[in-house]
């Protein structure tokens, strides 16, 4: 057929919707040929109009940029070696009309908790065949350092090295007890430092002890730790 014999025209194709129509006339040579309406789904394809709540701290919408839409919130959980700080059922969504997406059903996500210093990430991916299949999420929350000597966390000395210098085992047991498996043992140098003096910075000379006898130091926290 020529351009020339029909016209189209649309009718409710300018926001989300299960109901929009393509309307073909004919005309010229179809004169008097019935009119033909094509029905067709309008996916949002962005989360512009969701509210999203993270252990029921309200995010802030930053903007959407490729169809990526971006939130902050004030959630601010407690870093721990090794443990998920965001689950699924953490997470809410929730569109303008008041309704609660579905996880698995509307969207998937995933989160990432990198570290204390560069914060969490918790990414929202529209299902395919949804009115969000395309779109995506990308919320950012801050992350605090897990305190050197909260409880969770166990000390066992060492024996001293080569050059005098005292060792330990250090255990972050948050996850579960020693021997369990689920234990994380910190790295020195990366998540602790050990010192003669908790002013000291990691940076700073010690002269270990050589003499007989008791001598105390100290486990100070860096990376994701403090204290």
């Amino acid at each position: 057929l020529s351009p020339n014999d029909y016209d189209v025209a649309y009718s409710n194709n300018t926001k989300k919707t299960t109901d929009a129509t393509i309307i073909i006339t004919g005309k010229n040579n179809l004169t008097g040929t019935p009119t033909a309406a094509v029905k067709f789904k309008i996916y949002n394809h962005t989360f512009d109009d969701i509210s999203i709540k993270v252990h029921d701290y309200t995010t802030t919408k930053v903007g959407t940029v490729n169809g990526n839409t971006s939130f902050t919130t004030e959630y601010n959980p407690t870093y721990s070696a090794g443990t998920s700080l965001v689950k699924a059922s953490d997470v809410v969504l929730t569109d303008k009309d008041g309704n609660v997406l579905k996880n698995q059903i509307d969207y998937t996500m995933s989160t990432s908790s990198s570290s204390a210093a560069q914060g969490g990430t918790i990414t929202i991916l529209g299902k395919s065949g949804t009115s969000y299949a395309g779109a995506q999420a990308t919320v950012t929350f801050k992350i605090n350092k897990m305190n050197i000597s909260d409880p969770a966390i166990t000390v066992t000395p060492g024996k001293v090295d080569t050059n005098n210098k005292p060792t330990a085992t250090v255990v972050d047991t948050t996850n579960g007890a020693a021997g369990s498996g689920l234990e994380v043992t910190l790295k020195e140098g990366t998540d602790y430092y050990i010192t003669d003096d908790p002013a000291k910075k990691q940076t700073d000379t010690i002269t270990w002890p050589t003499s007989a006898g008791m001598h105390t130091f100290y486990i100070n926290g860096i990376g994701n730790y403090t204290g």
